[in-house]
């Protein structure tokens, strides 16, 4: 069985002035890897199937993102305590030196108080005849999404990620972007990892793949998914020699990843894949569909879910924490 843990943001202080980026500074990371490494081994990334089958507990360290200061602030602390971990990259922002939609509106939420930037994304979007027919008196956030948001920003979450059309989310979301930073290339090389970043951890075997570009997976064609798999593994190969073994799917809850999904990362020479659903890897018929914990879900986090008694790994609400997601 396998306990995977996965990050973001590695910011100190923790929190931006305002509460668009959630981080974890590196205090906390330190004692929940400490934490980790005195209760569990760690993954041996070359015998993954065996450690999914043995009724020994293991973990595993997983990073999003390809963010800078996960490089530089998390990987010296897993080395310090020789964890394994995969840090998952999309290319394209790294290649083209561009930002991804989803950073945009995180930094641009980081800027403001959460009511403000709700309402200008409300001015913009009338003054650029955005429509839609969500009201957030019917919207109903989905299973492990954004859990520790508020309603009024789970609710927005969903309408720029999920609901409105790539095009629209795009004219909206650069338009409010541009007025505030005047340099996206100086922001996309501080904030994504450079491409020596990503041959050094290719060399550990902690390099993995999060799609060309951020996006749902489920909101693409099969050919233009799969396009989008090869793309990332093609640019990883370039760089490092070698395809990875390891996807994880932006975002990773149920409106953004599915079976058809995961097989199609397997035809892209993915063996292994992760979603965001909070359960334990006990099923190798699963392995391109593996769940996780989110780092504040752990001991140490700001919101632990689990707790831990006679090397048993235990919900402290007792509700299950065996994969159900994908169950036949």
């Amino acid at each position: 069985m396998i306990l995977t843990v996965n990050y973001h943001y590695f910011r100190d202080p923790e929190n931006s002035e305002f509460p668009g980026i959630h981080g974890v500074n590196q205090k906390r990371f330190n004692d929940q890897i400490k934490f980790l490494r005195k209760n569990f081994k760690f993954l041996d990334l070359n015998n993954i199937v065996e450690s999914i089958n043995s009724s020994e507990i293991f973990c595993l360290i997983t990073f999003d993102d390809g963010l800078k200061e996960q490089f530089v602030k998390a990987l010296p602390i897993l080395k310090q305590y020789n964890a394994s971990a995969i840090f998952n990259v999309n290319g394209y922002y790294i290649k083209n030196k561009k930002v991804s939609l989803v950073h945009k509106i995180h930094w641009l939420r980081s800027l403001t108080p959460e009511i403000v930037f709700i309402n200008d994304l409300n001015r913009k979007m009338i003054e650029m005849n955005i429509e839609h027919d969500l009201k957030i008196e019917d919207f109903a956030p989905k299973e492990a999404q954004n859990i520790y948001d508020s309603p009024e920003i789970k609710y927005i979450k969903f309408l720029l990620n999920h609901y409105l059309s790539d095009q629209k989310k795009k004219i909206l979301i650069n338009s409010m972007y541009n007025e505030k930073c005047d340099d996206e290339s100086f922001h996309s090389e501080s904030l994504y990892m450079s491409e020596e970043m990503l041959k050094e951890l290719s060399s550990h075997n902690f390099l993995g793949s999060h799609g060309w570009t951020h996006t749902p997976k489920t909101s693409l064609k099969d050919k233009d998914l799969f396009n989008d798999f090869m793309k990332n593994q093609n640019y990883l190969k370039k760089l490092t020699g070698k395809f990875t073994d390891f996807v994880s799917y932006p975002y990773g809850g149920r409106t953004a990843v599915s079976r058809k999904t995961a097989s199609i990362a397997e035809h892209a020479n993915h063996k292994y894949g992760f979603t965001i659903e909070r359960a334990i890897s006990s099923k190798i018929d699963s392995k391109l569909l593996l769940p996780r914990f989110d780092a504040n879900d752990i001991p140490h986090g700001k919101n632990p879910l689990l707790k831990f008694e006679k090397n048993r790994v235990l919900s402290i609400n007792n509700e299950s924490i065996a994969s159900r997601w994908f169950s036949s």
